[in-house]
């Protein structure tokens, strides 16, 4: 099985995938493992995070080819990716994968039976199908909703649609600031738009005006999931949908498309209530 990529989409796609972020001061990542799967003209992966409820996310690169590569894990596959360049041509055959470029091969061991995470049971092609699954509840064409269990279609509550990406990542770096790295992303919408809080008053609390396009649908929630990290790697426009909830116990949950049918769906930490 085989296909050819950007070097540096690959890497891009990986890092995206990986959704490093700071937990008690340790940059992690919140993926170790994925597959590769590459259909259509395009090379994807979708990954629930590694608490399996939090967030699932789907991202892509254009690709040739139509083949399915486990990357048991990423790390070492972008200390792999560093030394390639141009076009990079990925073959997987008997839990082997082999990089080839201009005038380098690198071979990795890699299989779809590797462990999804370390020290957990569940093996990659697993997780995998699992995350597919999960990923499958969630409609970012056309018309945007979350199916439920009964089949019923939820529909977003508010939203914000064209949102700069980069005006983002302006606002959820500001989580750095004084080196706080607090990993914690307010949201605010009210009739005077949408805006994000990050940080505290000790070191620096700093609220972002990310769109003055008002909601009738007053809310705020807080998010985890490394979004500094995450939007450090991300640009154009994106699409921000809130969805309700709070009647199950679960918050404002947040889908954020991308284009090319990519999205990160986000919960929010407990606790968050309307303003």
């Amino acid at each position: 099985m085989q296909s050819i990529v950007d070097t540096q989409s690959l890497i891009w796609l990986l890092k995206c995938t990986q959704r490093r972020q700071t937990i008690s001061g340790k940059n992690i990542p919140q993926v170790s493992a994925c597959m590769l799967n590459a259909v259509g003209g395009r090379m994807s992966t979708c990954s629930l995070t590694k608490d399996g409820v939090s967030s699932v996310g789907i991202f892509s690169i254009p690709s040739t080819g139509e083949t399915k590569i486990p990357v048991s894990d990423i790390e070492t596959m972008l200390g792999i990716l560093k030394y390639h360049g141009n076009a990079l041509t990925l073959t997987y055959d008997n839990d082997k994968l082999k990089l080839k470029s201009m005038y380098k091969q690198t071979t990795l061991t890699a299989s779809e039976n590797a462990l999804a995470f370390p020290h957990s049971p569940t093996t990659l092609n697993e997780w995998s199908n699992t995350s597919i699954t999960f990923a499958a509840k969630l409609n970012v064409g056309n018309e945007i909703g979350y199916t439920m269990n009964d089949g019923s279609i939820l529909q977003p509550a508010c939203s914000w649609e064209s949102v700069d990406a980069v005006r983002l990542f302006e606002a959820v770096r500001c989580d750095e600031m004084n080196g706080q790295k607090l990993n914690t992303f307010t949201f605010k919408g009210d009739e005077n738009g949408l805006s994000v809080v990050v940080g505290k008053e000790l070191k620096g609390r700093t609220e972002y005006e990310l769109d003055r396009r008002s909601t009738q649908w007053p809310f705020m929630a807080t998010y985890q999931g490394g979004f500094n990290n995450l939007f450090a790697n991300i640009n154009g426009k994106i699409n921000l949908y809130f969805f309700d909830f709070t009647q199950w116990e679960q918050g404002v949950k947040l889908l954020i498309t991308l284009g090319d049918g990519d999205f990160i769906f986000q919960s929010a930490l407990l606790g968050d209530e309307y303003i």
